[in-house]
């Protein structure tokens, strides 16, 4: 048997005696006397190079005669990465459409491009959508199923979808036309509607239930509705396929509210592992991550469409999306190629506005850790912007105190005039920093607060105001007021350089790419031309040395 085959198909013989048993009884059928499999994806965020080895372990198993076997996925699948930024998430559902799935639900990411395009690019995947608790407002009848029915030997498999009820504000804008709120999340009720879809699977059949859930495992601001949560408050749920959190958990079991034990797994993210489910022939569930890495089998139809696709994205990485006649970097006049970390560069102006321009906010940060090379003059190419912000952060927007902010400046700028990849390029906001004043800066990451036993390094923070006539004025930072800020993921609550900005509220999460912010404001607001006012630094950022 093909190494392969026995990494999906050897936990099928060895289970755990506990859990995932159909309500119904267990007969033994020697025509169907075969494992039901389930191969399962969660937050691929466009890593689109994986979908091939997902297609081709799928047929792998499929090919054995040995199990019956499905695809899901739990979400996150067309935001993230260059591929989905550049087409609208077009690519992605490309990929996915090759593949062939056989129950997809959504995740907050899939409203990334507003309700009416996500309904484009679902008509155009080729495979039953489910989420049970997202509805038009008022309505408690899903947009989509709110759970897909698959025949799988002489069983069938009920697949329910839950979205993360704090996508209503995470996505916001999707959510609301003329501020007029369009579609829910059904916070308070979610829970309730996916035990009445796994009630109405049961009543149709359903020998076992899976919950497709976009959930994670832990509470939000915004949300108490986890997939602990779900199972704990439910039962006749045999096994749910989490995501949301990113989290990598081959199995865990827990209790569901008859004292049953329901498995739960997640594979992290961006196609690090894959996931499965096995249901053997006496009904009993096991599940694992295999390492995407470790695959070698692939899918000739899927590797196509993928070899297509990165075509498409090398010429679009040529394609000419602006001009600038003079460099935008991250080196000073002396030639420090670290300038960035320690001092106001062009570009670090221009990524800031960029990111105040989509983020529509009074305020903008960025980690110079995260602008990685310069934007040489001449013509600029989506590759080139790719080459300034080439990670995985998103675009956020938070609602921060005054105080907090100059906190987090104090952390970023502690080690000035060293370079620090933390140190804060800003917009819409200008501060100094006294580096003759040495930093006693100590911070609790429990907190997630500082302390100083001696004086600021920062002074004079002042926000910009702009009037009716778009004459600018500075005013004093006012510490108990909140300001709006847009910043990365990782600046807000992912990395520690200014750990103090997790006390903030996160008001959109993960907008889309931090590059993409970058596209949208030279292509939309500066017609495709870098102005002269980033020939140099525009004085936001004044060090004492």
């Amino acid at each position: 048997m093909n190494k392969y085959l026995k990494i999906a198909l050897g936990a099928a013989s060895v289970v755990l005696f506990t859990g995932c048993h159909s309500t119904k009884s267990i007969t033994k059928n020697t025509i169907n006397d075969r494992s039901i499999v389930v191969i399962y994806d969660n937050d691929v965020h466009c890593a689109y190079e994986g979908y091939s080895k997902f297609a081709g372990l799928r047929d792998a198993i499929a090919a054995s005669d040995t199990a019956w076997v499905a695809t899901a996925s739990s979400g996150d699948y067309i935001q993230g990465g260059f591929a989905g930024a550049v087409s609208d998430g077009n690519y992605i559902i490309d990929m996915m459409k090759s593949v062939g799935y056989d129950a997809v639900t959504l995740g907050n990411h899939e409203f990334d491009y507003t309700i009416d395009h996500l309904a484009k690019l679902l008509n155009n995947l080729g495979a039953p959508v489910t989420s049970v608790n997202f509805t038009e407002l008022g309505s408690k009848k899903p947009v989509y199923k709110a759970y897909v029915m698959k025949q799988m030997g002489n069983k069938k498999v009920a697949f329910i979808g839950a979205l993360t009820p704090g996508t209503l504000q995470t996505e916001s804008a999707a959510f609301f036309t003329g501020g007029k709120q369009t579609h829910d999340t059904n916070n308070a009720t979610a829970i309730e509607m996916i035990q009445k879809a796994a009630n109405d699977a049961r009543s149709e059949g359903a020998d076992y239930v899976i919950l497709l859930s976009h959930l994670g495992e832990i509470e939000t601001v915004h949300t108490k509705v986890t997939s602990h949560a779900v199972v704990a408050a439910t039962r006749g749920i045999n096994a749910v396929l989490d995501a949301h959190s990113h989290s990598a958990i081959p199995q865990l079991w827990l209790k569901n509210a008859d004292g049953e034990d329901v498995v739960l797994m997640q594979t992290g993210t961006q196609f690090a592992n894959i996931g499965k489910l096995v249901i053997d022939k006496n009904g009993r569930c096991s599940t694992e991550l295999i390492k995407t890495e470790d695959v070698t089998v692939t899918s000739a139809k899927v590797q196509a469409t993928q070899d297509s696709i990165a075509k498409l994205l090398l010429e679009k990485e040529q394609q000419i999306i602006g001009h600038t006649s003079f460099p935008l970097s991250i080196e000073n006049s002396e030639g420090d190629t670290r300038a960035i970390r320690h001092e106001e560069t062009n570009l670090g102006d221009f990524v800031t506005d960029a990111y105040r321009y989509v983020g529509k906010t009074e305020i903008a940060l960025c980690n110079a850790g995260s602008i990685r090379k310069p934007m040489p003059s001449g013509d600029i190419s989506y590759r080139s912007v790719v080459d300034v912000h080439p990670y995985t952060n998103n675009i956020c927007i938070a609602e921060v105190k005054g105080q907090t902010l100059v906190d987090a400046l104090e952390m970023a700028s502690a080690t000035t005039p060293a370079a620090f990849g933390g140190f804060l390029q800003a917009s819409g906001l200008r501060y100094t920093i006294d580096t003759t004043i040495p930093s006693t800066l100590k911070y609790d990451n429990a907190t997630s607060t500082i302390t100083l036993s001696g004086e600021r390094r920062i002074k004079n923070v002042q926000v910009e105001r702009a009037d009716a006539n778009g004459n600018i004025t500075w005013e004093d930072i006012d510490p108990a007021r909140t300001y709006t800020v847009t910043a990365t993921d990782y600046v807000l609550y992912l990395g520690n350089e200014t750990g103090v900005l997790r006390q903030s509220k996160i008001i959109t999460d993960k907008m889309f790419l931090y590059s993409e912010a970058l596209i949208k404001y030279l292509s939309e607001k500066l017609d495709g031309k870098i102005p002269d006012i980033y020939r140099n630094p525009q004085g936001r950022i004044t060090v004492l040395k």
